[in-house]
């Protein structure tokens, strides 16, 4: 009877020592959380201030299409003067048919998404519909600041190739579909959601804090 209660007693411990263990990593892990979504919520500030008070739309218009080879050939430099027939073959295969960008509109400054690229903890509690949401709201902020920085060395009087002048209207249209999006958005409801998140961690690791205090 006398090691049966021994055998009793020894394996309360231990699964009292494993859930104390247990409840030390999920307070660790909602801490970590607590912070993420903490700074998730003043990115968000930022960028809708940002969005306010700056014009985050692409205008762009191009001029005539024209043969970057004859233009080279009608005022040759001295450069241009010592290019080979196969040079200027090249270059024309590189270039084509040309347009001059006229008119170019665009955002300078990137948007806020250190949190996102950082990345949420790997053994995170937070809700997962919530994190959707997130990664929704910073994958259009990521897709904004893709268009700052292709456009960035941009400007205008610059030519470039029809093709990429096409490639670049789409890209513009869509940027500023996603632009449009984000603005009409519901940010109060998602920032709402995200205080009503780290409200419930906050719960649980009071609850997980007392009862390691009765341990």
């Amino acid at each position: 009877m006398a090691g049966l209660a021994s055998l009793g007693v020894g394996m309360y411990s231990l699964t009292k020592s494993f859930e104390y263990t247990q409840n030390k990593e999920i307070l660790y892990s909602i801490r970590k959380d607590v912070e993420y979504l903490r700074r998730i919520e003043s990115e968000i500030d930022e960028n809708i201030n940002s969005l306010l008070h700056e014009n985050y739309e692409v205008t762009i218009q191009f001029g005539e299409p024209f043969d970057m080879i004859e233009v080279m050939s009608e005022s040759p430099s001295e450069d241009e003067e010592e290019m080979t027939p196969r040079q200027k073959q090249i270059m024309s295969q590189m270039m084509g048919i040309a347009v001059p960008i006229l008119e170019l509109e665009t955002p300078r400054e990137f948007l806020v998404v250190d949190a996102w690229e950082v990345g949420f903890p790997e053994t995170s509690n937070i809700e997962f519909d919530l994190l959707k949401q997130i990664n929704d709201y910073y994958r259009s902020v990521k897709r904004v600041n893709t268009t700052v920085e292709r456009l960035m060395d941009m400007g205008q009087g610059r030519a470039i190739s029809q093709a990429f002048a096409e490639t670049l209207t789409v890209h513009a249209k869509t940027h500023n579909d996603v632009v449009d999006d984000l603005k009409s958005r519901n940010f109060i409801s998602l920032k709402n959601k995200i205080s009503e998140e780290k409200a419930r961690l906050k719960k649980i690791r009071t609850r997980l804090v007392e009862e390691a205090g009765n341990f």
